[in-house]
C-alpha cells in the first residue's frame, strides 16, 4: 500500500476510488497482523470501523454522482470517529489496540483528504502517527518481553516463574500465552517460538504502514505550507495594487490641486494687470 500520489492534493472522483481502494486492501498488506490478532480485529470490524468501510464501498460505484460520493465518504468519516472514540476509551491498550486506534485515525485524516480538506486532516493524521509509533514501542517491548520468557520456559520452572514476577512481562505473556500450567506451556514451546516470529513479522507490517503515513502527513504538511504561501502572496499582491491605486489617485488629486492652484494664480496675475 502506497499513499503516495497526492500531488497537489485536490481530489476528484478518480483520485477518490484510488485511495478508497487503497483502504481497502490494507487487511491484505498486514497479513501476520490480521493472523494474530484475528478475534480483536474482528471486534473493530463489525463495529462502526467495519460500517465506514462499507461507506466507502459505497461511495466508489461508478453510477455516483461528486455529490452522493462526498456525502458518503462523510458517513464513512462519522464512523470512523466514532470507532476512534470506542477504541480510545478503553484504560488499559494493548498493543494491538493502539495499532487499530492509529489505523481508525489514519483513515478519519484519509476521509478528509478525499473531501479536500487537508487542515481538517492534519491534526488527525498527527495523531495516527504518533499512536502507531506508541504502537510499534509497545509491540517491540512485547517481543523483547517474550524473548525472555522463551528460553526461562525452556530452562526451568524456577526461571520462568521468577520472570514473571515482573508485571510488565507477565502481561505481555498472558497476552501471548494459550495455557496456564508450566508443563502446558512448555508443550506448546515449538508454537510459541513460531508465534514469536509472526510477532516479529507482524511489527514490520506496522512499521511500514507507519511510515506511509509519516510520507503522507509531510505531502499534508507541505500542501498546507504551500497553500498558506500562496494566500500570503495573494494578500501582497493585493496590498500592492491597493497601494499602487492609491497613490495613482493620490496623484491625480495633487494634479488636480496643482491645477486649481496655477488657475488661482493666472486668475491672481490677470487681476492685478487690470488693475
Amino acid at each position: 500500500m502506497v499513499f503516495g500520489f497526492i500531488g497537489k492534493m485536490i481530489f476528484d472522483k478518480k483520485s477518490q476510488n484510488r485511495m478508497m481502494n487503497q483502504m481497502s486492501t490494507i487487511e491484505e498488506s498486514q497479513t501476520n497482523m490480521y493472523q494474530l490478532f484475528e478475534n480483536e480485529i474482528k471486534a473493530l470490524q463489525q463495529g462502526p470501523f467495519e460500517a465506514g468501510m462499507i461507506y466507502l464501498e459505497d461511495a466508489k460505484k461508478e453510477h455516483r454522482s461528486a455529490k452522493e460520493t462526498n456525502q458518503l465518504i462523510e458517513q464513512a468519516k462519522k464512523e470512523f470517529i466514532s470507532s476512534c472514540g470506542i477504541l480510545k476509551a478503553k484504560q488499559e491498550k494493548a498493543p494491538i489496540d493502539l495499532y487499530s486506534l492509529g489505523v481508525t485515525q489514519s483513515y478519519i485524516a484519509m476521509s478528509w483528504l478525499m473531501l479536500n480538506k487537508p487542515y481538517d486532516a492534519k491534526d488527525y493524521m498527527a495523531d495516527a502517527v504518533k499512536t502507531l509509533s506508541d504502537a510499534e514501542i509497545s509491540f517491540r517491548n512485547e517481543i523483547q518481553a517474550i524473548s525472555k520468557i522463551i528460553p526461562a520456559l525452556q530452562h526451568s520452572q524456577g526461571s520462568f516463574v521468577n520472570l514473571l514476577m515482573d508485571g510488565q512481562i507477565k502481561k505481555a505473556w498472558e497476552r501471548f500465552s494459550e495455557s496456564d500450567g508450566y508443563e502446558q506451556q512448555r508443550k506448546k514451546l515449538p508454537s510459541y517460538t513460531q508465534k514469536l516470529g509472526k510477532y516479529r513479522q507482524s511489527l514490520n507490517e506496522l512499521t511500514s504502514y507507519k511510515n506511509e503515513m509519516v510520507e503522507l502527513k509531510l505531502q499534508i504538511d507541505n500542501n498546507i505550507e504551500e497553500n498558506e504561501k500562496k494566500k500570503e502572496l495573494s494578500k501582497n499582491v493585493a496590498i500592492g495594487v491597493k497601494d499602487i491605486a492609491v497613490g495613482a489617485i493620490q496623484n491625480d488629486k495633487v494634479k488636480e490641486l496643482a491645477s486649481i492652484d496655477n488657475v488661482k494664480k493666472i486668475g491672481g496675475l490677470f487681476a492685478r494687470k487690470n488693475k
